[in-house]
């Protein structure tokens, strides 16, 4: 694989020196001139300053730096410039060191922190974009170009109503063919609000009608909405080398027209851009292609494309195998302490899980250690805050309250919420539902829990929730049931009641150690699971749910069901009847069909999903019971595991 340029070693004023000396990079120059002040060298600084290789400009520029002229905190227009165009010329540890002396003489300033940001993107850091860009904002809240790159890293992260939430009080002062808007464009779409996404990708279109990213969202926002004659014909009138980016965009016209099997034989031979793979390996997954997504990641990693997110992604679809190529470029890649720490992070956990595969557990699990360690240093967690906020929510969602709010509901919308803890079988249960023929899987659609955060407990917020979610949630053919797994809704169980009486919450439950365990081991996104860094964060985390969830059991038994995970792989022939009563389906045969996969899955366990029904995983927690004592010590004192356990 290709490496990313290291900077120069050695001590870092004379590091500093042979990398300005080395061009007319004026970022640099700045940042050995500004050290050198710093450093109390001011008359060595002012002479650098006058005999800079630079224009007459930049020289004046760099005299005042020397000279202290320079207002803390406010970095001039042409020095921003200069570090930007460090940035663009693809030298990031270089210009990650410029940028870091430059903040030690304006400090917060943001345009430095925002290009740190765009950097931190271009790595695959993803948790060090989000710090970078929101520090921007804080000091700059209406800077476009850093809203439209946090909008990014939100979406990458899977987080799209986070980014809708961002971007759209933005869209109109952004520019109608701006960055912004194509993001907001896609949010909608990732958010499965098609309309707002095909709107918004119409008016993108209507003033640059080249945009491929626009396209992107227009096409596959169109099919979804199912007009496909509409999205066939304008797919027609496009040039050929647009279409050469889009290529998945027409394996959904394919597949819509002519089958799946018609959608895949377009795919051989083909050796897309970084890009256009990306996407292309996310709807392979998510159809439960995993050879063809197999292949292209390797592909792209193969070529030195892809970085950290590729070998995360590959080591969810794949069982690595002992003398895989891929396998040298994964550790040695891990192994470098000169990249940034939220790369180095995921790099880790992708080689935790490599580690698991060919049974080195042990290594495994003290890599798991060293990589979450680096989030756990720049990502604080507060338990007590967590409960506070959980308290909250259940004060203002009593059971009177839900129940005087739900008697305005006249619909026959049924959703089924699949909830619980991460890791806890509930893509299992998902799965399960999914082969009834009745079922419409959402997957895990944020649109109502961030309606139902909004929501406040009287009849106007509650009717304008019901109003708005209704069409996500009712049936397309009669008796139709849709699930929605997005799992922390059991956070909003009070109000997703208030709106939908007849809904029904299937909370899955399952052996704390054994959750735990594999939340500490998976890469789930830092931000939005800070407590899954540390085992007793984790355990905080676990007694706080807990102990919500059983509120909200007492309060409404009859739609808060308890699934068991382990006795559901146990004894699936009596439990998935269960399971059907549970969420008020009628009995089918269907559902113990493990042929008849759910179309869509966009979930951790999308490879696990397909398989039968196994106990494999139930007691593997008990191979690490000593190096879970900080999780198991919190779960005992709170009384979720027996003292004997």
């Amino acid at each position: 694989m290709t490496r990313a340029p290291v900077p120069p070693t050695g001590d870092p004023l004379a590091r500093l020196k042979k990398t300005a000396e080395a061009g007319r990079d004026p970022a640099a120059w700045s940042a050995y001139v500004a050290t050198l002040r710093a450093e109390g060298q001011k008359n060595r600084a002012r002479k650098t300053a006058k005999t800079a290789p630079l224009s007459p400009e930049w020289r004046r520029k760099l005299q005042a730096l020397a000279e202290g002229e320079a207002e803390k905190g406010v970095l001039p227009p042409t020095l921003a410039a200069g570090l930007a165009q460090s940035l663009a010329s693809g030298q990031r540890p270089a210009f990650r060191s410029h940028a870091q002396q430059l903040l030690g003489h304006y400090p917060g300033a943001p345009e430095i922190t925002a290009l740190l940001g765009i950097a931190a993107l271009l790595d695959d850091d993803l948790v060090e974009a989000e710090i970078e860009l929101r520090r921007a904002l804080r000091r700059d809240p209406g800077n476009i170009d850093a809203l439209s790159n946090l909008g990014l890293a939100l979406l990458w992260q899977g987080r799209a109503e986070d980014a809708i939430d961002l971007l759209s009080p933005h869209a109109d002062t952004a520019g109608p063919a701006s960055t912004l808007r194509v993001n907001l464009a896609s949010a909608y779409l990732r958010a499965g609000r098609a309309d707002e996404a095909l709107g918004m990708a119409e008016d993108v279109l209507a003033h640059a009608p080249k945009d491929v990213e626009a396209l992107g969202v227009f096409f596959s926002a169109a099919i979804e909405q199912g007009e496909i004659d509409r999205a066939s014909a304008a797919w027609d009138g496009l040039a050929p080398d647009t279409r050469a980016q889009l290529v998945d965009v027409e394996l959904d016209l394919i597949d819509a027209s002519e089958g799946r099997a018609a959608a895949l034989r377009r795919l051989e031979g083909l050796d897309p851009g970084a890009q256009l793979r990306d996407r292309l390996t996310q709807k392979l997954s998510a159809w439960g292609e995993f050879d063809s997504a197999e292949r292209f990641l390797r592909q792209g990693l193969t070529k030195g494309e892809g970085g950290a997110q590729a070998f995360r992604k590959l080591g969810q679809i794949i069982t690595w195998q002992d003398g895989d190529p891929l396998l040298r470029d994964l550790a040695a890649e891990a192994a470098r302490s000169d990249q940034p720490p939220g790369r180095r992070a995921t790099l880790l956990l992708s080689l935790a899980k490599a580690q698991a595969d060919l049974g080195d557990r042990d290594t495994s699990f003290a890599t798991t250690r060293e990589g979450k360690a680096i989030w756990a240093e720049a990502i604080p967690y507060d338990a007590d805050a967590e409960w506070r906020r959980m308290q909250a929510l259940l004060s203002d969602w009593s059971a009177e309250t839900v129940t005087r709010l739900g008697e305005g509901d006249t619909t026959e919308v049924r959703p089924i919420f699949i909830v619980g803890l991460p890791r806890s079988g509930s893509t299992l249960i998902e799965t399960i539902l999914g082969r009834h023929p009745k079922v419409r899987m959402l997957g895990e659609n944020p649109r109502a829990a961030t309606l139902a955060g909004q929501a406040t407990p009287d009849a106007g917020s509650i009717a304008q929730m019901r109003t708005a979610l209704a069409p996500l949630f009712a049936p397309r053919a009669p008796g139709e049931r849709v699930t929605d797994k997005l799992l922390a809704n059991f956070r909003m169980i009070g109000p997703l009641l208030a709106a939908f009486p007849k809904a029904r919450f299937l909370y899955t439950d399952r052996d704390y150690r054994a959750t735990g365990l594999s939340i500490f081991e998976n890469p789930l996104s830092p931000v939005d699971h800070p407590y899954s860094l540390t085992l007793d964060r984790i355990g905080r985390h676990m007694v706080n749910c807990a102990r919500m969830v059983a509120t909200w059991e007492t309060r409404f038994p009859a739609q808060v069901r308890r699934i068991s995970y382990e006795d559901l792989v146990s004894d699936p022939d009596v439990e998935v009847p269960k399971l059907i009563e549970a969420a008020g389906l009628d009995w089918d045969e269907a559902v113990r069909d493990a042929d008849r996969a759910p179309k869509r899955i966009d979930t951790l366990s999308v490879v696990q999903a397909r398989q039968p029904i196994s106990r494999a995983s139930v007691a593997r927690w008990t191979r690490h019971a000593r190096d879970l004592a900080p999780l198991i010590s919190v779960l005992r004192e709170a009384g979720l595991i027996a003292d004997e356990a």
